[in-house]
Parts: structure tokens; sequence; C-alpha cells
């Protein structure tokens, strides 16, 4: 054993001379960190603070890719990113520090450090939401006004669509009479004087506007503008328009060549029909043709058709004369009654004073209102019985006459028109066969050569 000493001179020597050997192998800083080294967060603490160091990481990732986004979009939605990520730094590095702060480590060095990289971060960020908002104003000044230009485009769309689009589908429309064909050529026409140019110029204004024909662009501008109709989309009006205008060019050229069609058909019909409708599908023939060449100018069928129709009608209705010319008037009759000449004159006058003959102008029932003008009646055979009672007595009685009347639309083709009648008395018990008339049944029709009527 050594004597207590001997022991302390040994301390003493090993002080002065061993450790300043050792301190001058060991780094001092290693050395005082070994001996003064902060201790470390508890676990639970270190739990929240490793999350939230993480977000600052991502924080700043995003920050450093704002320069590299494409386009505003992206920009916002890498800010936005940011902002999620910061936000929760700042909830992790509260929630740690609570815990912290319940084992004595509140004042734990880290926090500072955290708390020094957040500040950064955030005046980056708030540096950031400054540029993207000088980019907002400028995009906002950009599309000033395009939802209020886009509203009055769809209200110019809408008006159109009830007046001429919803009408003209780029097809032939289906109609009953040929009078509703007119109509609708004038509704075409007054489209195309007073509407197109403008529709025109409110769609290339838009257009230009936007700088962009994509539906898609369209809507994302008129949206950044305050577009919130959620029936209709902004760019809806643009496609529409386009295809209304586009269709009422088509429906033109669709219903020329259904016209020019119908009046193939009728040209066919003409072979075999009764003398009135042969004119009257003249007529309809010349009607569709001149229809077909005024809904499309360029159609050449449509033009040779109506420039050769005279000559075709006048070669059938020439054929067709001969028979005309071989007709006589009254032709046969059949024992008439001794006052034949005296019937004949009122039955003219009763004629003269009709609604649907010679007063037909005045009618509101008549379809036609052309005046048929009387030119002569004549009696072609006896009184007859027209009805009996249950008990078997007469109640009516007719006359059989034959009438002439004009029409000055048909003054050019040198005829008048015959109607077979029976004209008939009052039904009543005990009528006698006598005027006055009541009523009449109509019979055969046909035409007759003017010079070959009597007066």
């Amino acid at each position: 054993m050594y004597h207590k000493t001997e022991f302390k001179w040994m301390l003493a020597a090993l002080t002065l001379f061993i450790m300043p050997t050792v301190m001058a192998m060991t780094p001092v800083r290693p050395l005082a960190q070994s001996l003064w080294q902060t201790p470390k967060l508890h676990p639970d603490a270190r739990r929240d603070m490793r999350t939230a160091l993480l977000a600052l990481d991502q924080a700043g990732k995003n920050l450093d890719g704002m320069d590299a986004a494409a386009n505003l979009e992206d920009k916002q939605a890498l800010l936005k990113r940011t902002r999620f990520q910061l936000d929760r730094a700042i909830g992790d590095l509260k929630s740690s520090k609570r815990e912290a702060e319940k084992r004595g480590q509140g004042n734990h060095p880290e926090y500072a450090q955290a708390a020094q990289r957040l500040e950064a971060l955030e005046k980056r960020y708030l540096l950031e939401q400054h540029k993207i908002q000088a980019l907002e104003r400028r995009g906002q000044a950009a599309v000033a006004g395009i939802a209020d230009a886009a509203r009055e485009l769809k209200t110019e769309y809408d008006r159109l669509y009830n007046f001429i689009f919803s009408k003209a589908s780029g097809t032939a429309i289906y109609h009953h009479a040929i009078a509703e064909v007119g109509v609708f050529l004038s509704t075409v026409e007054a489209f195309e004087k007073n509407d197109l140019n403008r529709a025109r110029a409110m769609l290339e204004a838009f257009l230009k506007r936007l700088g962009t024909t994509d539906a898609e662009a369209i809507d994302q501008k008129a949206i950044a503008d305050g577009w919130k109709d959620t029936n209709y989309r902004a760019s809806y009006a643009v496609g529409k328009m386009q295809e209304g205008i586009a269709n009422v060019a088509k429906t033109r050229v669709a219903m020329a060549l259904d016209m020019l069609a119908r009046a193939g058909q009728y040209r066919q019909m003409v072979q075999g029909s009764a003398d009135f409708a042969r004119v009257e599908r003249y007529q309809m023939v010349q009607s569709y043709l001149q229809y077909a060449v005024k809904f499309d100018p360029k159609n050449t069928a449509a033009q040779t058709e109506l420039a050769g129709y005279e000559a075709w009608r006048d070669a059938d209705w020439k054929a067709f004369g001969r028979k005309i010319d071989a007709r006589k008037f009254p032709g046969p009759v059949n024992a008439s009654p001794k006052n034949a000449s005296s019937l004949a004159k009122t039955a003219m006058a009763w004629f003269a004073d009709s609604l649907d003959w010679g007063k037909r102008n005045q009618s509101t029932t008549a379809k036609d209102k052309e005046p048929r003008r009387v030119i002569t009646v004549a009696v072609v055979g006896p009184w007859s019985v027209q009805a009996r009672d249950i008990r078997g007595r007469i109640t009516m009685h007719g006359l059989p006459v034959k009438l002439v009347v004009a029409l000055d639309s048909e003054k050019h083709l040198n005829v008048y028109r015959v109607y077979e009648l029976t004209m008939r008395t009052q039904e009543r018990p005990g009528v006698a066969a006598a005027p006055p008339f009541d009523s009449i049944t109509v019979g055969n029709s046909y035409y007759i050569r003017a010079s070959a009527v009597s007066k």
C-alpha cells in the first residue's frame, strides 16, 4: 500500500506532466461538448419537432420551385401548399414545445433554430405572395369585361335562336302549305339583312378580346372575371352562335334541293290531273322552282329548270287544250222545265250573291278568296226529288244546272270553268219544286273555251 503522502505526490505528478500531454492530443471543442453538451429533447417533444422540421423542409422546396412554375395557376397551387406546410410546422412546433416545457426543456436551442428557419420561410412566402397578387391584378385587368361580353353574346344567341336558329337547323323545314315556305324564306332574309353582320361582329369581337377559340380557355378567363352561371359555360354561346350562323346557310342549300325535288313531283302529277288541278299543279311547279332559286341562287339545276318552266307548261297546256277545244256548252239537255230561262236567271243571281262564288272575297272561311265571276247558268234537266220524310212525302227538290264562271287569274288561259250542280230547295214538308234555292251539291267540273259559251 502506498503511503497517503506518496499518493498525493503521484496525483500531482500526473496532473503536471500527464494531463498536458492528454490535453494536447484531444481537440478543445469536442472535449467541451463532451463536458457541457445540451441534453437531447425528450422523445415526446422530439416526435412533433421532427414533423415540424420536415414541414419546413417541404415548404422550402415549394418556395424554391416558384420561379419554375409554368403559369399563374401552378404558382397559386404551389403557394397554397407552402402555406399548408408552414401552418403545419407552426402547429407541430407549438405541440413539441408544450411537451418540452413539461420536462424543463422549453428553452432548448432547437426551438430557437426552428423559429429562425420559420421566420425566414415566412418572409419568402410573403414575397412570393406579393408577386402572385401582382400577377393576379394584371390577370384581372386582362380579363375585365369578358364575363359581361359572354353574357351579352348568350343573350343575343337566345334571341336569334327564337327568331331563326330554332327553325333553320341545317335541313329542309317541314311544311303543310307552300305559303309556309314563303314565311320561312322571309325570316331567313330578315336575319341576313338585319342580324347576320351584327352577330358575326359580336362573335369576332369576343374571340379577338379573348385571343383564343378554345372553349376551356374561354371558360377559365370568364370565371376569372366573375362568371358564375352554373347552367351554361361562357363558351356555350360561342359554339352555338357559330353553329346557328352556319346552319342558316346550310338550310338555304337544303331547302333549294327540297324545293327542286317537290317541283319534280308536281311535274309528274300534272299528267292525268283533272282540269283545275292541272293548272294548280302548274303553279306549284313554278312556285317551288322559284323558291329553289331564291334559297340557293348557285343551284344550277334549279336555275335551268326555272328557265325552262314556261316552255314546258305551254307545251303541256297546248296538248291538253285540244281536249278543251272539242267541248260544247251546255251540251245535252234532258227535258228542262218550261220556265228554264227564268230559273237560270234566278240561279245566276243566287250564285252572284253567294260568299262561296260571286262574293268569295268577303268570305271569312274560304282559303282561296278569289271571286268566281258568274258568266251564265244553263238548266239541263227537270226537277228531281232530293229528300223524303219517313212517310214518303217529298221534303226537298233539286234542279240540275251547269254554272259557268271566270277567274281573273286564269284569264291568260282563255278558258271558263264549268260546274255541274244540283240547286236544292229548302228541306220541309210540302215544299214546292221552285225557288228560292237553299243549297247545292257539286258534281263534275272542267274547263271550256270562252268562245263556246253563249251568254
